[in-house]
C-alpha cells in the first residue's frame, strides 16, 4: 500500500501543474522573485532498506518517475539467509536424507538460488533492457 501511495503522491505532484501555482509551493529566492519549488524536471530516487530493497526492485524498474535507486541490506541471497531461519530445520531433516556432507548441501542449495534470482533484485537487475535511464547501486551486508 505504501509503494501505490507514493506512485500516485509523485504522480499528483508532477502532473498537477496548477498545484505548483499555489503561494505554498513557491520559493523566496535572494532577488525577491517567487520560483517554483517543484517541477516536472524534479528527479525521483528510491532507497529502499531491507524489505523496501526486497521488493524495491520490482517498484523502481516500474515506475517511469524514478531515475536513480539504492537498495540497501536486502537480505540477498535468500538461500544464504534460509538455512540462519530457525524455521529451516524443518527442510533440513529432509534434505539430509538426499544429501549427507554438508559442502553438499550447500551446493544443493546453490542450485536452488538459481531459481529463486528472478524473484529477488539482483535478478530483477539482470535484464538491462529493463533498466534504461535508470541507475542502481546494491548495497548487501
Amino acid at each position: 500500500q505504501a509503494f501505490v501511495n507514493g506512485a500516485a503522491a509523485i504522480w499528483y505532484l508532477r502532473d498537477h501543474a496548477p498545484l505548483f501555482s499555489h503561494a505554498a509551493f513557491r520559493g523566496v529566492a535572494a532577488n525577491g522573485s517567487t520560483p517554483l519549488l517543484f517541477s516536472r524536471k524534479l528527479p525521483v530516487h528510491f532507497y529502499g532498506v531491507s524489505m523496501g530493497a526486497i521488493i524495491g526492485a520490482g517498484y523502481a524498474l516500474s515506475s517511469p518517475f524514478i531515475s536513480k535507486v539504492v537498495l540497501s541490506v536486502g537480505g540477498t541471497p535468500f538461500t544464504m539467509l534460509m538455512t540462519r531461519s530457525s524455521n529451516f530445520k524443518v527442510f533440513m531433516a529432509p534434505l539430509q536424507l538426499q544429501i549427507v556432507r554438508p559442502a553438499h548441501i550447500r551446493m544443493a542449495l546453490t542450485a536452488l538460488q538459481q531459481i529463486l534470482d528472478p524473484a529477488e533484485a539482483a535478478g530483477w537487475l539482470s535484464h538491462p533492457a529493463s533498466q534504461e535511464g535508470k541507475r542502481f547501486l546494491l548495497q548487501s551486508a
